[in-house]
């Protein structure tokens, strides 16, 4: 019971820690160079961590692939709301497009 607590406990502080730390970075930096950098590093020590655990069936290595999950997820929430992933423009699109420039048009939205 006690590891089932201490489970639940974790997982939420980390969950909203992280999604914390996300929005605070997007409303203070943007799509900044140096947070992405920082963020894309986070992804990278998150997927060595997740290679890691892969074969890890302890709690602790529970515990450590969720967090590097989340190291995960926090890169690709990052670069979504930072409007790195996604486009600048926020008008419709002209009507016309066709073919590729159809798609650099939705890349850019």
């Amino acid at each position: 019971m006690t590891v089932a607590l201490v489970s639940v406990g974790f997982v939420i502080l980390l969950w909203w820690t992280a999604t914390a730390a996300v929005f605070w970075l997007d409303r203070r930096t943007g799509a900044s160079g140096w947070t992405i950098l920082g963020a894309t590093l986070v992804l990278f020590a998150s997927l060595v961590g997740l290679g890691l655990t892969s074969k890890t069936v302890t709690p602790g290595g529970a515990f450590l692939a969720f967090a590097c999950a989340i190291g995960v997820w926090g890169w690709n929430e990052l670069l979504f709301l930072s409007g790195a992933v996604t486009g600048p423009n926020r008008g419709p699109a002209d009507a016309g497009l066709k073919g590729w420039a159809r798609f650099r048009a939705g890349r850019g939205a």
